[in-house]
């Protein structure tokens, strides 16, 4: 027997030296073979030892190959690093049973080796499908699969209706049923999370229990553990995403920091960006509510909407640029391009207008409706402006309405106004508790406070005059404390009842009669006159464009009977009588005036003086008649 080995060892070393091949079993070895073996008889046995012998060997050599008789047995080679199973016991199987089996067997179904597919058997349906290294390899109950990809749905049990394409894609499923994931590391930690779709690398990568999240991009809804009912389109929307429910992201980097946030949906590149905690946000955009963290229930549409809100709350933003600065500021509503662009704080503001409330920063409750409308206010509260430009120049002003285009243009810091109608109020700057109804009305007024101009172009003389009151068309007050009814054109003022004073004794105080009577009233000149329409106009600073002259044509020809002012003046200062009926001018646009009804005074007391006289007469009368009796009867 020594003697069979030692020749057999000669004769290889022979061969070995001689032909640099060795054939056992042949006598000529192929040529690019070191050693080939030949029999119908017999097979090749590896060296065989347990899964510790193996990992023992000092230094394996690359490409060295044992076999494994414990734990999972079969051939194992060495890769340089590690040690493979090349053709490990449960890599063959049958997939009409889904069972690994060993040894020998005819199948009739495919066939797979590490994902590798070798042959076709009978007709029975195929129900999984395994293309690369280890893909579905710890698969048992699992049906209707399909893994593409180096350790696709690797230690996959009893999932069913998965679909991983990639390297590592749906690597971690177990039990998860009905996932699709296309990409490198796709769905990676998936375990018994259910109706997934990933698509892109890294999609979904963390997700280990989360179901019914969809997800097209790469590193889309990366750290999503637990969250479902995601929707994620767009490079690296909601990578932070671990269990928000209920969101949904569309365009790159939407919603990207969101964690907990539920409820979201994020509209465009960045749209949500920060967004962490925050709930029930919609914004639809470029950077809309970009910087939004915890705040909730707001709706941004445009070009960075609500681009700087962090905590603000229940805000509503449609146009470019619409509550741009906000910040912390909540329910408020903006609607155009840059309305309410600079609110940061401010709170329960409404801007419906191109550039509306563009430079409100903390003022509160206002409204403004109409391009440009309450542009400059700043930290103006409960103001409302419907129109273009009203409340244009408003800062910090507040409790003012305006209505109409160009309303209350010029206020700044006036308060408490209300203007309705075209131009209303327009020139008032700091002016407080007007109000201005028609076209035009008290359009001339800056500082002036407490007056009402009711009417087409019903206005003031004078920029600072308050407590006035014109009513009607052109209507024009030029002093304080003052009432204007019509314009020089009216004919007629009446009503049902006369006028009433209040005249009550309890408001009456230093009551004396010193009114004179005849001694004024016999002074006075009643005369005729014509009223000169365009005096009045100059003095009244009446614009042409104001004036009617065709209803100034019969007013001008009427016959008046009266009093001139200055006389009447003149007459009472002679007598030192301070006259309530002559109404004397404020300033160099005021006016000489008479208050009629106040003339009945003097002359009820003339009446008296001379009732007085009559009775001396009648007493005198009676005197000589007897006397003139006496000289008769004598």
């Amino acid at each position: 027997m020594h003697k069979i080995i030692l020749s057999i060892a000669l004769l290889i070393s022979f061969s070995s030296i001689t032909f640099s091949q060795v054939g056992i079993g042949t006598t000529t070895p192929d040529s690019s073979a070191l050693l080939e073996l030949n029999s119908v008889s017999k097979g090749f046995l590896a060296p065989r030892m347990a899964a510790v012998q193996k990992n023992a060997i000092p230094n394996p050599a690359l490409g060295l190959i044992i076999y494994q008789t414990d734990s999972t047995s079969g051939l194992y080679v060495f890769d340089g690093s590690t040690w493979i199973a090349a053709l490990a016991s449960g890599n063959f199987v049958d997939l009409s049973t889904n069972q690994s089996i060993n040894g020998t067997k005819t199948f009739n179904t495919d066939i797979f080796v590490n994902g590798i597919q070798l042959g076709l058997g009978g007709s029975s349906i195929v129900t999984n499908t395994a293309l690369g290294f280890n893909s579905l390899n710890a698969n048992s109950t699992g049906g209707n699969n399909t893994a593409a990809g180096y350790q696709s749905l690797l230690y996959n049990t009893t999932g069913n209706s998965i679909s991983a394409y990639g390297v590592n894609a749906l690597q971690a499923n177990t039990t998860g049923s009905y996932n699709t994931a296309a990409g490198m590391n796709a769905m990676y930690s998936n375990t018994t999370g259910a109706a997934n779709t990933a698509m892109g690398h890294y999609s979904l990568y963390s997700n280990t229990t989360g179901s019914y999240n969809n997800s097209f991009g790469k590193n889309v809804l990366s750290n999503n553990t637990t969250g479902n009912y995601n929707n994620g389109f767009g490079y690296s929307t909601l990578y932070y995403n671990t269990t928000g429910t209920f969101n949904a992201a569309y365009g790159s980097y939407s919603l990207y920091y969101n964690t907990t946030g539920s409820y979201n949906s994020g509209f465009g590149h960045y749209a949500l960006f920060s967004n962490t905690t925050g709930t029930e946000n919609e914004a639809s955009g470029y950077n809309a509510l970009a910087l939004n963290t915890t705040g909730s229930d707001n709706t941004a549409g445009g070009y960075k909407a609500l681009y700087s809100n962090t905590t603000g709350g229940s805000n509503t933003a449609n146009g470019a640029l619409a509550l741009q600065a906000n910040t912390t500021g909540s329910y408020n509503t903006a609607t155009g391009m840059n309305a309410l662009y600079s609110n940061t704080t401010g709170t329960a503001n409404t801007a419906m207008g191109h550039y509306s409330l563009l430079s409100n920063t903390s003022g509160a409750y206002n409204t403004a409706a109409g391009m440009q409308s309450m542009y400059y206010n700043t930290t103006g509260y409960d103001n409302v402006g419907n129109g273009t430009n009203a409340l244009y120049n408003n800062t910090t002003g507040y409790y003012n309405t305006a209505v109409g285009f160009q309303s209350l243009f010029s206020n700044t810091s006036g308060a408490y106004n209300t203007s309705i109608g075209l131009n209303n109020l327009y020139s008032n700057s700091t002016g407080d508790h007007n109000t201005a109804v028609g076209i035009d009305a008290l359009y001339n007024n800056t500082i002036g406070t407490y007056n009402t101009a009711i009417g087409f172009a019903a206005d003031v003389s004078s920029n600072n005059l308050s407590n006035v009151t014109a009513i009607g068309y052109g209507a024009t007050v030029n002093a304080s404390d003052k009432i204007v009814v019509g314009n020089s054109s009216v004919s007629y003022i009446g009503g049902q009842v006369s006028w009433s004073t209040i005249s009550d004794v309890r408001f009456k105080k230093d009551i004396t009669e010193n009114v004179p009577g005849l001694a004024f009233i016999t002074k006075l000149r009643p005369v005729t006159y014509h009223h000169d329409m365009d005096a009045i106009a100059r003095l009244m600073k009446t614009p042409d464009s104001l004036r009617h002259k065709e209803s100034e044509m019969p007013a001008g020809a009427m016959l008046r009977t009266g009093f001139i002012a200055q006389e009447v003046s003149q007459v009472a200062n002679q007598l030192g009588f301070e006259f309530s009926g002559v109404a004397k001018p404020q300033n160099a646009d005021d006016y000489y005036s008479l208050r009629y009804s106040e003339f009945v005074v003097p002359l009820v007391k003339g009446m008296q003086e001379q009732q007085v006289q009559i009775d001396e007469l009648k007493k005198l009368v009676a005197q000589q008649e007897k006397q003139i009796q006496l000289l008769l009867k004598k």
